[in-house]
């Protein structure tokens, strides 16, 4: 069985600042979707055609299904009751994996499922626990991928040709909004025009590209102003993340407090 896969709608819920979805979930999103973030579900009961790209395969308890930043990809329901854990995790959490594996990742379909059963009790202790904790969950997250990758081997991402624009603008958005960029520079980088860029970003994002950076750089900043480990002053945050002056940030968060 194959799902249509060509048009997915980017969530831009997904990918909230520092965002962690992790819930027990009997409903699965039928809509082709795709985000920065990286999603993974642990079945525990029920089977799901799990699609992804030009991949599909039906999962059962105990398998795990990752999807990587930026694939497409939807749930079809073969059962009548499913279970899943459901686990979605901004790039802030993936830092240190990407550093480390650049261009390696996972199968989508992962079904040892006598070595998934150490994931499993991982993810039911992140959600008996129920912290809220940036350090637990940096914990959690990576726990569970060192145990992913000492079991499944790793794979270079797939190069795909039908990957949509809006999927290349957002990724360069995500890896440089720190730095001095703008409609222009980005369209120069990537080799289009900044008008043709702007418009297929604000068909997914229902705002305008120097909106969307500027909502990343105000997340940024006030997660670094609200880290006391940082010996750096209020300027050298602003600065670090991409505004000018202090009246630029406060008429900027301004702007999005309001919003």
């Amino acid at each position: 069985m194959k799902l249509n896969m060509k048009q997915g709608v980017y969530y831009l819920e997904a990918d909230a600042f520092s965002k962690i979805y992790l819930k027990l979930d009997p409903d699965l999103d039928r809509n082709p979707h795709f985000h920065d973030a990286i999603e993974l579900l642990f079945f525990k009961e029920g089977e799901v055609l799990c699609c992804c790209e030009d991949q599909s395969e039906v999962l059962h308890p105990g398998d795990i299904f990752f999807c990587d930043s930026y694939e497409t990809h939807c749930y079809d329901i073969l059962s009548d009751h499913v279970l899943a854990y459901v686990l979605v995790v901004s790039r802030e959490y993936t830092e240190i994996f990407r550093k480390l594996y650049g261009d390696l990742t996972f199968n989508n379909f992962l079904t040892d499922k006598e070595m998934n059963k150490k994931v499993f009790d991982v993810v039911d202790s992140w959600l008996k626990e129920g912290s809220n904790s940036q350090i637990a969950n940096h914990a959690y997250i990576n726990k569970i991928l060192s145990l992913l990758i000492n079991t499944y081997p790793m794979i270079n991402r797939r190069s795909r040709n039908n990957d949509m624009l809006s999927k290349e603008l957002l990724k360069y958005i995500h890896l440089h909004y720190l730095e001095d960029i703008t409609v222009i520079s980005i369209a120069h980088d990537l080799g289009y025009s900044p008008e043709y860029c702007s418009k297929i970003l604000k068909s997914c994002l229902k705002t305008g590209i120097r909106d969307y950076i500027n909502s990343l750089r105000i997340n940024k900043a006030n997660e670094l102003m609200n880290d006391k480990s940082l010996n750096l002053s209020q300027l050298e945050i602003l600065y670090q993340c991409g505004f000018s002056s202090p009246s630029t940030y406060y008429r900027v968060k301004k702007k999005f407090e309001n919003n």
